[in-house]
């Protein structure tokens, strides 16, 4: 809006004002575009300043899924976007990759495409037809909201893009009905058009109108995009990510084994995979697809993080804590791994005091002050196991006044040194 509403009313002034270019600006004009413009850059720089980017990013499969990696190609391709945009206004209102993509200037596509722009030099050449002219400008210049996505997120069409343009759309069909009845035609001809023109008015409100049942929430909308592009894997991740969310782990699966039919070279499905079988418990196939994903992005710490969940449910130790070191080790600043391989170290801890090897329950709780040294809990634990395992009290003393020093309102802590202080 920082971007379309200057012009609009810019373009607005220029159609409908009917002042000869040279006279366009006068000086409260000046004064008003000036304002406009000084908003505009500070919303900008703020926003640059504030945020470092004017655009949050995508999640790396939408990249993936689009033929555009680079600013070169989405240039080549602006021509053939606004095609496009019409044909989704009116005809398929939905999100899709187009099936043609300009990679040359020399490519004659290209060249044809530049016949969208025709209508907007018309605009300005014939002025006076202020309506057409002004909303015929209204579409070209809204259109800049999806050129700005276009580059930054490398995706042609995105369906909220057009809600803007199709403004232009309803006002420029009507208006050509009208200036086609006036000519004169024979009768039966101007009647067929007229009803024709009725059919295309009354089918695409009904389109619109039914369209937004498709908007009533998440899934609905994810949904009726894939039922569109049935052979978009980058949708079938997105409506298999949701499912994932909501629990329906089996229509999850689904959709991300269609994904990988789709693009067998699509690697952004194996850790979904992966957490679809392990949620559901089939831990064996849970963890050929994560061993798939660590193998596709070997610096992911996440995907390392859920390998050891794994191994640690199929009971493969080992395996389970190199793969967790590995995580953190790549980010030892994680918070969630660093606590995550915590609580790998505690659960073996406590299998061992179970079973009464209080020696490598020992070393379990010494790991954890290792990775952090302001855990009390483990503090507290390592002396219940000195002197449970070995009648060790100064040694549980030492380490329980250690659990208080950290958490001093600890009841448990007090009650344990209590307890050790009598005995000694």
């Amino acid at each position: 809006a920082a971007i379309v509403l200057p012009l609009i009313l810019l373009g607005y002034d220029y159609f409908y004002l009917k002042k000869p270019l040279k006279k366009f600006f006068i000086p409260k004009e000046i004064l008003v575009y000036a304002g406009l413009g000084i908003v505009f850059f500070s919303y900008v720089f703020s926003v640059l300043s504030i945020s470092g980017s004017t655009i949050p990013a995508l999640p790396q499969e939408a990249y993936q899924a689009s033929p555009y990696q680079d600013n070169w190609s989405v240039i080549l391709n602006i021509p053939l976007s606004v095609i496009y945009y019409l044909l989704m206004i009116s005809i398929k209102l939905t999100f899709y990759l187009p099936p043609i993509v300009v990679t040359t200037f020399l490519d004659p596509v290209f060249f044809l495409s530049l016949v969208a722009f025709v209508p907007l030099a018309l605009a300005f050449k014939y002025r006076k037809r202020n309506k057409v002219a002004f909303f015929t400008f209204w579409f070209y210049i809204t259109m800049l909201v999806a050129f700005v996505g276009f580059f930054v997120y490398k995706i042609h069409l995105v369906e909220r893009f057009s809600y803007m343009p199709s403004v232009a759309y309803a006002v420029l069909l009507p208006c050509f009905m009208f200036f086609i009845l006036k000519k004169k035609l024979q009768k039966n001809y101007t009647e067929i058009f007229a009803i024709l023109m009725i059919i295309l008015i009354i089918s695409s409100s009904v389109y619109v109108f039914a369209r937004t049942f498709d908007w009533r929430n998440e899934r609905t909308l994810f949904e009726s995009f894939e039922r569109l592009n049935s052979d978009n894997y980058f949708m079938q991740k997105q409506l298999g990510d949701l499912y994932l969310e909501r629990g329906y782990y089996q229509k999850a699966i689904a959709k991300y084994s269609d994904a990988l039919k789709s693009n067998d070279d699509y690697i952004g499905v194996y850790n979904s995979l992966g957490i679809a079988y392990y949620e559901q418990g089939e831990y064996e196939k849970a963890l050929d697809f994560f061993i798939k994903a660590t193998e596709s992005e070997p610096d992911n710490a996440l995907f390392y993080n859920n390998l050891g969940n794994v191994y640690s449910k199929l009971g493969l130790y080992d395996q389970a804590l190199e793969n967790y070191n590995k995580a953190v080790n790549i980010e030892p600043d994680n918070e969630i791994l660093r606590n995550n391989l915590v609580e790998f170290h505690n659960t073996l801890a406590f299998s061992y005091l179970k079973t009464g090897n209080f020696e490598n329950a020992i070393k379990e709780f010494e790991r954890i002050i290792e990775i952090n040294q302001s855990n009390a809990d483990a503090y507290f634990n390592t002396g219940i196991a000195y002197l449970e395992g070995f009648d060790d009290k100064d040694k549980a003393e030492y380490y329980t006044r250690k659990a208080i020093k950290i958490d001093p309102n600890e009841p448990n802590y007090q009650n344990a040194l209590e307890i050790i202080l009598d005995l000694n």
